[in-house]
């Protein structure tokens, strides 16, 4: 199947079937052409001079190593034998948008983790360039990213080219470039992302608060971005490397990765500078917010139901409550599905996620969301909120506890045979001063008592406090008017939750 997608507007011509089939035609019969000699060459010109590992710790629970940086930058090393074939580099840091000063943010800068993730190009090496040298390693690709309490860079590949991607850690911080063609292509197609309407779009605005730092970053302006700008946010945000956390986890021994953090980080520019991500204006909302927004144009209806608030940090109570909170979700993503798929056959997939994050003050947040026809979404949103409303007011049953802590226990079991999740968990915990031993046993208890999850349920999923957001589509036509908006509003607002 042949798909081609374009903008809406009037000056563009649709292309006709025969020149399609044309270019495939003249695909079909065009060499290939070789890779260029360049490729082939050093990624580096020269060598750097290697740095050195001043400080070590080891944890044999958790089979991490720690070392302290002679630039002061910490990495944490957990090889593993979930995949042969994987390892991954991370660089983390706190601060993020929260701390780029106001000249830099309110700027279109501000997009460059974007930009070069999508387009960047490392030294004297363009992005097409890069990708051509890199087509043939197994690489996943570099994700550099920004968010509002902490900036990253990501990548991972092959450990048959595990200097390679210290290789291209260390560019990263040294040498990231963006030349101008591949910024022009860039923003000829991200000025027409995230136009439409999305209900993620609604949340995000809510639960910002008015904080700009908050918002995803748009790209509705990107043709104003330019290089200067672009380049003075990256270095705002990665010129510090001894602020940064490395973090290596895959099929990798500290023996072999040892020369290359030397040779590759323990170098990279460094000031005595330590960044904390400040307060934002992402305060837990202490109200209730239910809205039904007329604006799909697909004949279909989408509901989010969001709860968000405090969670406890110390590093006890944050584990026993993240158990608490995830055993919850596990029995609320089962009565969800037997009642609104199973029995009234009204969606196909509910979905329920959990998860904790720092704005910087730790948070936590419930998800709840699902499609259905829009003539049924009245009826199904009051079965939810009924759903909630029970199991805040009684005890789950025994087999509903047993069953989420066997969901739990397995659900550890398949995680720690993932780098991703190791990844995730280490900087978690070092990011809550957890220590690292906990992750392979991060639970307090064998399992959560049918009264605790009641208690969780009315500490996490409060009646009074949440956003509750339902598309419809703007043709009022396609559903009954018992389920319009505005009876739809009346009833979410005064009724039950």
């Amino acid at each position: 199947m042949v798909l081609v997608g374009l903008p809406r507007f009037a000056h563009v011509r649709t292309p006709p079937r025969t020149s399609i089939l044309a270019l495939f035609d003249s695909v079909a019969r065009a060499p290939v052409p070789a890779l260029p000699d360049s490729a082939a060459g050093p990624l580096l010109a020269h060598q750097p001079t290697p740095g050195k590992i001043v400080g070590e710790t080891r944890d044999t629970v958790a089979g991490i190593t720690e070392w302290t940086l002679s630039n002061g930058a910490r990495v944490i090393v957990k090889p593993t034998a979930n995949d042969p074939d994987e390892v991954l580099l991370k660089a983390w840091s706190p601060g993020g948008f929260s701390a780029m000063p106001d000249s830099l943010f309110f700027t279109p800068g501000r997009m460059v983790a974007r930009v070069m993730t999508d387009v960047g190009g490392l030294g004297a090496t363009g992005h097409d360039a890069l990708a051509d040298r890199l087509s043939v390693t197994g690489m996943h690709g570099v994700a550099v990213d920004i968010g509002y309490a902490d900036e990253s860079i990501s990548l991972g590949g092959s450990p048959n080219e595990l200097e390679l991607l210290f290789q291209l850690l260390h560019l990263q911080f040294t040498a990231p470039m963006l030349d101008s063609a591949a910024l022009m292509g860039w923003q000829s197609l991200a000025k027409y992302q995230g136009t439409g309407f999305s209900l993620d779009d609604q949340l995000n605005q809510m639960l910002a608060h008015g904080d700009a730092r908050m918002h995803p970053v748009p790209t509705q302006l990107a043709e104003l971005a330019t290089i200067p700008q672009l380049m003075a946010a990256y270095r705002d945000r990665f010129g510090n490397a001894g602020d940064f956390t490395f973090t290596i986890v895959g099929a990798a021994t500290t023996e072999e990765v040892r020369p290359l953090v030397e040779r590759y980080l323990a170098n990279l520019p460094s000031t005595e500078e330590r960044e904390q991500p400040k307060p934002s204006g992402g305060r837990p909302f202490l109200h209730r917010v239910s809205s039904i927004l007329p604006r799909l144009e697909l004949p279909k209806a989408q509901t989010m139901l969001v709860f968000d608030g405090a969670f406890p940090s110390a590093p006890d109570e944050y584990l026993r409550e993240r158990q608490r909170l995830g055993a919850l979700t596990t029995v609320l993503q089962d009565r969800l599905r037997v009642r609104l798929r199973e029995e009234l056959a009204g969606t196909y997939s509910p979905f329920v996620q959990s998860e904790t994050l720092a704005l910087p003050d730790e948070h936590y947040r419930v998800l709840i969301a699902f499609d259905a026809a829009p003539q049924r979404m009245h009826e199904l949103n009051r079965e939810l909120l009924n759903m909630l409303d029970t199991l805040c007011a009684h005890p789950v049953a025994p087999a509903e506890a047993t069953r989420a802590a066997t969901v739990q226990r397995r659900q550890l079991e398949t995680r720690l045979q993932s780098n991703a999740y190791w990844m995730y968990a280490i900087g978690q915990y070092h990011r809550l001063g957890i220590p690292l031993d906990r992750i392979p046993s991060p639970y307090p208890e064998r399992e959560v008592t049918p009264a605790e999850l009641q208690a969780a349920a009315q500490r996490y999923l409060p009646s009074d406090v949440y956003i509750h957001l339902t598309a419809m589509p703007g043709d009022t036509t396609l559903y009954t008017k018992s389920n319009d908006a505005t009876s739809a509003t009346t009833v979410n607002m005064t009724g039950g939750r």
